[in-house]
């Protein structure tokens, strides 16, 4: 899993240099390095959670509130992801980029109970933050102040 995702990172490398003209192109392969970041940090936890490497957290925080912010993130990623073939740089950003936003804040938040306890974890939580930070300003937008410290 580590040799595909580590091979798509290097066509997205090769596609962000190709396209660097192009505002939306260098958007959508900004916004592709979030849904990969997404994986990775989703990857990170439940290879973190499965193997009990995260002290403390219990089954009902896994559950209730962890996944679900997991299920929602991916579930935005793609509904933006589809609003985003007609949208227009310079434009309002694409349906649905205000809940994408939200879902990456949350799972921003809901894993500060895990990403102190796992390096792992913290280390794709920093990746996908970071790339959620330059998407949003690829789509000329601020990020909020919990975002740009959790980047750092």
């Amino acid at each position: 899993m580590r040799t595909i995702r580590g091979f798509a990172v290097a066509l997205m490398a090769l596609a962000m240099l190709a396209c660097a003209s192009n505002p939306k192109a260098r958007v959508v392969t900004t916004y592709q390095s979030v849904e990969l970041g997404l994986g990775a940090l989703q990857d990170a936890y439940r290879s973190a959670y499965a193997s009990g490497a995260i002290p403390g957290l219990t089954k009902v925080q896994h559950e209730q509130v962890i996944s679900p912010a997991f299920a929602k993130a991916f579930d935005t990623q793609i509904k933006v992801g589809n609003a985003l073939l007609a949208w227009e740089p310079g434009k309002t950003p694409p349906v649905g980029y205000d809940q994408w936003v939200a879902s990456i804040e949350n799972v921003t938040e809901v894993l500060k109970v895990v990403t102190p306890k796992n390096k792992a974890v913290l280390d794709a939580a920093l990746s996908f933050v970071r790339a959620a930070v330059e998407a949003i300003k690829g789509f000329g937008q601020q990020p909020s102040a919990a975002l740009l410290a959790a980047a750092k």
